[in-house]
């Protein structure tokens, strides 16, 4: 629902949420001053900032003018979504040079050259915290990121005699936003190397439309490698007699989430900033006459339904504690069997699937930013993988070390609760009776892992995300 509306055929405002009184003091104005005006786009955007501050300030709620003060009217004039508009200008008269982005918008909203604010605090609020990228102002890193955001809009300086006090001193045209050398504006340690990966890898396929999945674009992207869930248990045994079923589940397992938060952000970048692709989240259904499509909105819905009733059945909240249990063929058989059942059809199997409609025309005019040689394309993946391989050994350390303090604690708990009791066991044992052997069997053994894992794991790592020779590898 629009917050502002107006029709100038006949001239009425009505401002969503706004009291019934307010609206007539609004359309009151309107009729007597401006029934005969014939307005131009730009006159229409500039008079409903004028009567919106009008009413709030001056003529028309004498008890609405005494609680706000100009601020808190910039405030509500940046709530209305009046400054949307790219042919408006901002209060201090700076032209908005993007109008989607949150937090020019909010600051050239609300914010005055000369403005001053008794601390950096005042001003993040008076702009908002969530348009400053920001939760809450708790931690030093949130403060530093509230900072440098609002930095890229305007200038604060200091006052001189007082500490904390700040003013606006310049408020930018053009935001300060940081750009790399090559104009691809913030990146990151992936972004800058995966992005043009992802560039030549598009231009290079055969059509507008691919379909892939998380595991496959990773091999793309250099996240991990060739033999990545291609490799078999046999093979990797034979290799290392050490890595078990449960110990690559581990390894897979750690790695799923990882991967997806880097391949969806470089999605993202691709379509929300380039604006070269399209993608959309959905699977890939089979059914037992051997036809395989992908799934509309509605079999999308009838999956999750289906799904959430039979992770009831499994009694667990999570597919991913499916795959931790390593059920997941009988838990998709069953979801199969189900939605068969439910909504008489034939299906066998699905799979999620990436859909990726590329623009060809505009991925033709980015591509010589971006093309890569054969050298500088490996570079590329090696850096990446080497990355993702830290990554994903921090976390592992992690949760070694998780797992093991918790099962230390829980071993100290239960000696102290042993001891506490060890009086009247005491006792007991004086007058002849045994109960050591009953002791140890009531001692608890929470699970820890070995202290040769994160070696094994290293192994796991060094042959499964490198796409290095496995002779290379295979002796880690």
């Amino acid at each position: 629902m629009d917050i502002v509306t107006v029709d100038f055929t006949y001239p009425t405002i009505k401002i969503y949420g706004m009291k019934e009184e307010e609206l007539n003091c609004i359309n009151e104005y309107l009729h007597k001053y401006f029934l005969e005006m014939q307005f131009t786009e730009e006159d229409k955007q500039k008079f409903i900032e004028n009567i919106f501050r009008e009413v709030f300030t001056n003529n028309f709620s004498k008890e609405e003018s005494d609680a706000t003060d100009s601020r808190n009217v910039d405030s509500r004039i940046a709530e209305s979504g009046i400054a949307q508009s790219s042919d408006i200008t901002s209060i201090s008269g700076v032209p908005i040079y993007n109008p989607d982005d949150r937090a020019e918008v909010a600051v050239k909203c609300n914010m005055t050259f000369g403005q001053i604010f008794k601390n950096l605090r005042e001003a993040y609020n008076i702009v908002g915290l969530d348009n400053l990228g920001v939760k809450s102002l708790d931690g030093g890193k949130q403060k530093k990121t509230a900072f440098n955001t609002l930095s890229q809009y305007i200038e604060l300086s200091k006052i001189e005699g007082k500490k904390q006090a700040r003013q606006v001193t310049d408020i930018y045209e053009i935001p300060l936003i940081p750009e790399k050398e090559d104009g691809r504006g913030k990146g990151g340690y992936y972004m800058d190397r995966i992005i043009p990966i992802m560039i030549n890898y598009l231009s290079n396929c055969s059509g507008s439309e691919i379909y892939c999945n998380v595991n496959e674009l990773s091999k793309v992207m250099g996240i991990v490698g060739n033999r990545f869930k291609s490799i078999t248990y046999k093979q990797l045994l034979d290799i290392n007699p050490k890595f078990t079923h449960a110990m690559i589940q581990q390894f897979y397992y750690r790695c799923k989430p990882e991967q997806e938060e880097i391949v969806f952000k470089i999605l993202d970048k691709l379509q929300n900033d380039c604006s070269v692709i399209s993608y959309y989240k959905n699977y890939n259904i089979v059914t037992d006459d051997g036809i395989s499509f992908t799934s509309s909105k509605d079999d999308d819905i009838i999956i999750r339904k289906i799904q959430r009733k039979i992770l009831k059945e499994f009694k667990v909240m999570y597919i991913s504690t499916i795959f931790q249990r390593r059920q997941e063929k009988r838990f998709y058989q069953r979801v199969c069997d189900l939605i068969n059942q439910t909504y008489n059809l034939n299906w066998i199997s699905y799979r999620q699937q990436i859909q990726i409609f590329v623009d060809v025309e505009e991925l033709k005019e980015i591509l010589p930013q971006f093309i890569l040689d054969e050298a500088e394309l490996y570079k590329n993946k090696k850096e990446v993988a080497e990355r993702f391989s830290n990554r994903i050994a921090k976390r592992t350390l992690k949760d070694i070390e998780y797992t093991n303090s918790k099962a230390d604690k829980q071993l100290e708990q239960w000696e102290i609760e042993a001891n506490h009791d060890s009086t009247e066991l005491k006792e007991l044992m004086d007058l002849g009776f045994n109960y050591s052997k009953e002791i140890d069997r009531m001692k608890p053994t929470p699970f820890k892992y070995h202290d040769d894992y994160m070696d094994i794991q290293k192994g796991l790592i060094a042959i499964l995300l490198s796409s290095e020779p496995l002779e290379r590898v295979s002796n880690l």
